[in-house]
């Protein structure tokens, strides 16, 4: 066959194939928002208008140094960040090979092989030498490989978006584990307080008993409050260690390595009274689980056009340039060389059913990442109007304690003074001083779950990702 019919045949074909395309064509579903947040956040409490330089770097609302630094800390060198990394660069790496099945390849090869004959009366050896290259081309008439190249670039798009996932899970994790820290060095700071208050009113309670004026009574129960007292110590240090431990091992470090830094007190960072709240509609438009949910939905969508492709026949165009010879100083020469070229079709007419269950199966695979998008969208919802229910409730609680607790002072100075003087029992004291620990220790623990609720309304929204670097970098 002359080489002006092949190219002749193969214009054929593609005029007629050419224009043919697989699968259906991605269209990114719309979700239903509401117009507004549902929750109605208390005064003072307001959600304000987005505000994309506050929720990228959303920490910094807390003006805590400590945090910022232990954020970059998280960013530089957390482990989990750089497993994220590396997946992102394997994807990457998948859609290049996927790239480079739909284009032409070319192989070389070369081979001496020496070949002997023998019987009892004739020996014999002949030499053969060969070297040539191979070309071939996957013609792509029905864009199986163009679906598959979309399905690997959405793939890796994805890996993007979960890495960015990654950011705002592990920012949010860090600031909730140093609030939670702060709360309790704070909690840690009361409990001592109630301690030493103990002591003095134990003292107290011994000196009037032995001057007369007192009960042994007063005296046993002041011994034993103060000795119950100091089991509070024990369950708050482990936890102030197990937030320093959680903190270090975020940082890619080993626990206790921030010990020094993380001091042996603290105070709960102020939480503002305002948050760049947005509207749904923003929040969709920046959760990262959201937008990998979509790109997973879209690479399935992809590979339902993949497995359909199977149906139809599968045209390459291969060729061949050869060298042989006998003699290894003529193999180079003119009368040892050997050309072909020429397309080949092949389709697979029959195969028990194989090929339509493998498109049912990717179709309804497309069902299930469709499902997943959506449920990804609902949960969403309920992540952030559950966040600024609990950072309005707690925000407003803090406020009443923080009153609760200065009138509880003013009552255990006055019952102290009155039990001095012998004006007031040692129930009514043991009663005012129970009031006052309690009440800063409630006190302390509602502006951290204040500023935790905070958080997780800024992880809700998507926010920690959009300020950090994402490109390749992993080891």
């Amino acid at each position: 066959m002359k080489l002006t019919k092949i190219f002749l045949y193969l214009s054929v074909v593609l005029s007629v194939f050419g224009c043919a395309s697989v699968g259906r064509d991605y269209v990114r579903p719309e979700a239903k928002l509401p117009a507004g947040w549902h929750t109605a956040l208390n005064n003072p409490v307001k959600a304000e208008a987005d505000n994309p330089q506050i929720i990228k770097e959303w920490w910094k609302v807390f003006n805590d140094d400590t945090l910022n630094r232990l954020v970059g800390m998280t960013v530089d060198g957390n482990l989990d960040l750089k497993k994220a990394y590396a997946s992102l660069a394997a994807s990457r790496a998948k859609l290049g090979m996927t790239e480079a099945e739909g284009k032409p390849s070319l192989s070389a090869s070369a081979s001496a092989k020496g070949t002997y004959y023998g019987d009892t009366s004739v020996d014999q050896t002949q030499d053969s030498y060969s070297a040539g290259f191979d070309a071939s081309w996957e013609i792509d008439l029905f864009g199986g490989v163009r679906k598959g190249i979309e399905a690997a670039s959405a793939d890796a798009e994805a890996s993007k978006e979960a890495l960015h996932d990654v950011l705002v899970s592990l920012t949010a994790e860090t600031a909730k584990n140093y609030i939670s820290l702060r709360a309790a060095q704070s909690n840690l700071s009361y409990y001592e307080k109630d301690i030493a208050i103990k002591t003095e009113l134990y003292e107290i309670a011994k000196k009037k008993y032995r001057a007369g004026t007192g009960d042994e009574t007063d005296v046993r129960t002041a011994q034993y409050t103060l000795e119950y007292a100091k089991t509070n110590l024990h369950d708050q240090r482990l936890s102030i260690a197990q937030y320093m431990n959680r903190l270090a091992v975020l940082t890619g470090q080993t626990p206790g390595s921030l010990d020094s830094m993380l001091g042996q007190s603290g105070v709960v960072p102020v939480v503002p009274v305002s948050a760049a709240a947005g509207i749904p509609a923003d929040m969709l438009r920046r959760r990262p689980d959201i937008r990998q949910a979509e790109r997973e939905l879209a690479a399935q969508t992809a590979r339902v056009g993949v497995a359909e492709a199977d149906r139809y026949p599968k045209l390459t165009l291969s060729g061949t340039l050869g060298l042989s010879s006998s003699d290894f100083g003529s193999l180079f020469k003119q009368e040892s060389a050997s050309a072909s070229i020429g397309p080949s079709l092949t389709w697979k007419l029959f195969d028990f059913g194989a090929i339509k269950n493998n498109i049912k199966v990717q179709d309804e695979t497309r069902k299930q990442y469709l499902a997943a998008y959506e449920s990804a969208v609902l949960n969403a919802l309920e992540e952030t109007e559950n966040a600024l229910k609990g950072y309005s409730e707690q925000y407003s609680k803090a406020l009443q304690l923080a009153k609760a607790a200065e009138s509880a002072e003013a009552a255990y100075l006055l019952a102290r003074q009155k039990y001095q003087a012998g004006l007031a029992e040692y129930t009514d004291v043991k009663s005012a001083e129970q009031s006052y620990i309690s009440y800063n220790n409630q006190l302390q623990t509602s502006k951290g779950s204040a500023g935790t609720n905070l958080v997780s309304l800024y992880k809700a929204l998507g926010g920690g990702w959009e300020s950090i670097e994402t490109g390749e970098k992993s080891e």
